[in-house]
């Protein structure tokens, strides 16, 4: 037994001790923990309320701004109930277990910094401990180490043997609120066994409170202790106050303002919908006092109007082009930059790290630029990578996947498909996909997708899903695992990162969004265990024998997590197949095979419109020739 190990038996026995009515002792014992804990974490409290207290962004380049100058507050969706930040803030205090989910520029990181600025500032009231922790810090060094000690390694300003016990303790009477920031930042290498660990961790601790954000994610969303709570577009009151809280010049805000209650935010609030689509559309009509109506024309402008504009502070001056870069040019080589460092889920650098994977960008256009020059068009003036610390990052990651697009719409390659494929595999790359497709959709169609659609139908297209062969076969092209419950919910899935793996077909349902392709399994219960084993034939030697693995699989998960036969569970794979047949799942396997073939067959019908479309220009340029 590991010395940590060791601590937390100790520390778990005083807990059960400490479950009987306090005597005065105990009291005394708890106040004494208490101000240990207090003299352990000050100094990372401390460090917390600084990096919670400020924030950067797009518009305010390396130089911090006030949260609580910018903050506009909320609402979020729990079920079918809309509530408030100040409501959200509540139930964490009480301890909760809360996962907030939304999509890129919803502002989660800065509810999240608003709620651990609110816990410090009342620590008097509740007597709670804030960790906020964001969870992109993680290595694979942390990824095998157990999710308490990566928090205590970076919390704790006293590491020692003696305060890792405190910190145990702590734990268990549920005395910290954790905040871990950014799920989906984590790479993508070792994600699942962080999930595991985080599991693990929030099942030997439930006392403590724990709030976590991430973009959509049905894997994390499902286990069963976290309540869900969603970030909803804001309305054009909420809209217009992040404009005016802003650091820009007034007179464009008044503009802009003015066109948004003119009945443009009306006719298109499906679009204006998050605080980043504020701030870019702020700089895109500083840029040409208009409002461009697509995502990535937004985003364009976004990019021109950093690169080129005047500073708002200082009248007609522009800053220096330190590469000597046409702004063309420049585009075309943080192109290439954002797509290499998409392709490996970098998202932070060190300086040594940044410098060379510019010089390799520049070296893919032959040109001869001092790489530090151009981070300093990057980071100076551009505002797209920001300095955090020793830490060079992304001024908000939609950029990095809206440039990786843009290099995969110029590229001209025979791998084209392997260039667009690199980046297909993480679950958090939708934005990609979906700048893609808008950029342009015969590329994304016909380069990508159709052919991902055909490889992956050429392998489970025609076999017949309610045999177990086929069911097994389907399996093996699609699902790497799948969490299945005694009840026959499907908690998780396990993605796979071959050619053939479901993570292109999570990725594809942000673009069409009519059809329902990976997360089919999520949709219905299948039959519950009980069943299951009423409905296997006595004959059916093979489906019993993995039957009765799989329950005592699922009971050894249970006992050692120590959770319900509801809430935890074991993975089924593909092997599973002889008695899953029995399940029903292949019906939900048939829905999705339904959706691929459905839209392989839309994108045919793209094509030959595009043909038709294309040999009538053809036909109408002949006919002036002869004239």
């Amino acid at each position: 037994m590991t010395y940590e190990a060791m601590l937390m038996a100790g520390g778990k026995a005083l807990w059960e001790a400490s479950k009987t009515p306090l005597s005065n002792m105990m009291k005394v014992k708890i106040d004494e923990l208490r101000v240990d804990l207090t003299n352990i974490f000050s100094g990372s409290i401390n460090v917390a309320k600084n990096r919670c207290s400020s924030v950067k962004n797009i518009i305010y380049r390396g130089t911090p701004a006030n949260l609580r100058d910018l903050y506009v507050n909320i609402n979020f969706a729990i079920d079918e109930n809309e509530v408030t930040d100040d409501t959200l803030q509540d139930a964490i205090l009480n301890r909760k277990k809360i996962i907030i989910s939304g999509r890129a520029g919803f502002r989660k990181t800065m509810f999240m910094k608003w709620s651990t600025l609110n816990i410090i500032e009342s620590h008097e009231q509740h007597q709670l401990y804030p960790i906020f922790f964001e969870l992109r810090n993680i290595d694979e060094k942390h990824a095998e180490m157990p999710f308490e000690s990566i928090l205590f390694d970076n919390s704790a300003s006293s590491k020692d043997k003696s305060t890792f016990q405190q910190f145990i303790i702590g734990l268990q009477r549920g005395f910290f609120l954790i905040t871990l920031d950014a799920f989906d930042e984590i790479n993508p290498k070792f994600r699942e066994r962080v999930l595991q660990n985080l599991t693990r961790f929030i099942r030997d601790y439930p006392e403590c409170g724990i709030v976590l954000s991430t973009r959509p994610d049905d894997q994390i969303e499902s286990i069963q202790e976290f309540s869900v709570y969603r970030s909803l577009s804001m309305n054009q009151a909420q809209i217009i106050e992040v404009i005016s809280k802003i650091d820009f010049d007034d007179t464009i805000k008044t503009n802009l303002i003015s066109k948004l209650n003119s009945g443009y935010f009306e006719r298109n609030k499906d679009f204006l919908i998050s605080p980043l689509m504020a701030t870019i559309m702020l700089l895109s009509f500083s840029n040409s006092a208009d409002i461009p109506n697509r995502q990535t024309l937004f985003y364009k402008e976004a990019f021109e109007s950093l690169y080129l504009r005047h500073d708002v502070h200082k009248g007609s001056f522009r800053r220096e082009y330190h590469s000597k870069l046409q702004i063309d040019q420049f585009e075309k080589v943080f192109s290439v930059f954002c797509y290499n460092t998409l392709r490996e889920n970098e998202l932070e650098f060190d300086y040594t790290k940044l410098i060379a994977r510019f010089r390799q960008a520049l070296g893919y256009f032959g040109h001869e630029v001092d790489p530090e020059e151009f981070a300093k068009d990057v980071i100076h003036v551009a505002s797209l990578i920001v300095k955090d610390g020793n830490q060079y990052e992304f001024s908000h990651k939609s950029f990095q996947e809206y440039f990786a697009a843009r290099f995969l719409q110029d590229y001209r390659g025979p791998d084209i498909f392997e260039k667009i494929d690199g980046v297909s595999r993480g679950i958090y790359n939708r934005n990609l996909m979906g700048f893609l497709a808008e950029l342009s959709e015969d590329l994304f169609e016909r380069e990508w997708l159709l052919k991902r659609c055909n490889l992956w139908l050429d392998s489970v297209g025609r076999v017949r899903l309610n045999t177990k062969s086929g069911l097994r076969t389907y399996f093996e092209n699609t699902y790497q695992s799948l969490g299945y419950s005694y009840s026959g919910r499907i908690l998780n899935y396990g993605l796979g990162w071959g050619k053939e793996s479901c993570g292109w077909l999570s990725l594809i349902e942000s673009v069409y969004t009519d059809l329902v392709f990976a997360n089919s399994v999520f949709l219905r219960t299948f039959r519950s265990l009980d069943v299951i084993a009423d409905l296997i034939p006595p004959d059916d030697r093979k489906a019993s024998i993995l039957y009765n693995e799989f329950v005592a699989r699922s009971k050894l998960v249970q006992e050692r997590e120590g959770s319900s036969i509801e809430n935890d569970c074991a993975d089924v794979k593909a092997k599973d197949a002889p008695w899953l047949i029995y399940s029903g799942l292949h019906e939900a396997f048939q829905e999705t095979r339904q959706s691929v073939k459905a839209l392989v067959k839309q994108i045919y019908a793209n094509q030959e419109r595009r043909a038709q479309s294309f040999s009538r220009i053809e036909n109408s340029k002949r006919k002036w020739e002869l004239q």
